[in-house]
């Protein structure tokens, strides 16, 4: 059974085939809030082996944590809805997706906005930034998206158009060349990670 309770703007939400080469939005960058948090709370340990600004910025994106701005756009836009990443990050908003309207999806991960900063810090603790938590980054769909970045950007609102919904069976993430398949996210490995120890100030 579908569930549409997690999405909003359910009343300009149309059948699958309607669904159909919607265009897959991503705002401001993902894994914002999980970089945010690691360079709070691990903060010793990263600023012994990053240069300061990698831990500087990452605190910086505490500025970022809100997604209002980019939802009201989005509804004025008319876009059939939006969603707000958080917990599991991007891939996780991309199953609740797939699995409320059972449609398919192709979507091209190297399209996805991710800062530097946060990609190093992931890399460090070997964590992987799509599916981690992405507080301050809204997933909108819509037809033109071409329409909406551009509103979104005069707004000073990054966006990125990363893929489309179909009506197949099939989610498909690109990478470059390869090529694999949306399966049921892991659970978010950040809080095991912070329950190793922090080393730094209590993020807020």
């Amino acid at each position: 059974m579908r569930d549409k309770s997690i999405l909003n703007f359910e009343n300009k939400i149309g059948s699958k085939k309607e669904m159909s080469g919607m265009a897959v939005i991503i705002t401001k960058h993902i894994a914002l809030e999980a970089a945010y948090i690691l360079a709070c709370e691990r903060e010793k340990e990263l600023s012994s082996y990053f240069a300061p600004d990698i831990v500087r910025n990452a605190k910086l994106f505490k500025n970022e944590m809100s997604v209002e701005k980019e939802k009201r756009i989005a509804s004025e836009m008319s876009a059939a809805f939006t969603l707000p990443l958080s917990e599991g990050g991007l891939m996780t908003s991309l199953w609740k997706v797939a699995c409320a309207f059972e449609t398919g999806m192709d979507i091209d991960l190297k399209a996805v906005p991710v800062k530097q900063e946060t990609i190093e810090i992931c890399e460090y603790f070997s964590l992987d930034p799509y599916e981690i938590r992405s507080r301050g980054s809204l997933m909108i769909i819509a037809h033109d998206e071409r329409k909406i970045c551009r509103a979104l950007e005069k707004a000073g609102i990054r966006a990125a158009a990363v893929g489309e919904l179909n009506d197949s069976s099939d989610c498909i993430l690109r990478h470059g060349d390869i090529r694999s398949y949306l399966n049921r996210p892991s659970p978010d490995k950040l809080s095991e990670l912070l329950r190793r120890g922090t080393g730094g100030e209590e993020c807020r």
